[in-house]
């Protein structure tokens, strides 16, 4: 899964974008109004429409789909179990066995 780095990333880039398109929108409004001709064929200011109607729509979604793992990330984090509590270093372990070994009774082997 994507971390929540890469997902404000995808959000700025989708931010832009959609600034952008709305820019794009306004471009040929006001080309229409200003009725210009002889620029871009009709087929052409068609298309930039519909490129940036699919735009806007692929950032809207976009932007849901990065607020949905953004939400899921967020709970998935909150779910992490907490850090244990500091295990005891394993050369305390071995000193308290070092001193059972020289406290055993030994006299087995005389």
């Amino acid at each position: 899964m994507m971390d929540v780095k890469n997902l404000e990333k995808i959000t700025r880039g989708m931010d832009m974008q959609m600034r952008m398109c709305r820019s794009l929108v306004n471009l040929v409004a006001d080309f229409e109004e200003a009725k210009l001709k002889g620029v871009a064929s009709d087929a052409e200011i068609q298309h930039l429409k519909e490129y940036t109607e699919d735009m806007l729509l692929a950032c809207d979604t976009a932007g849901k789909l990065v607020n949905a793992l953004t939400k899921l990330a967020e709970n998935q984090e909150k779910d992490k179990p907490k850090k244990p509590a500091e295990q005891p270093k394993k050369t305390e372990t071995k000193k308290a066995a070092d001193k059972t070994e020289t406290t055993d009774d030994l006299s087995f082997l005389e």
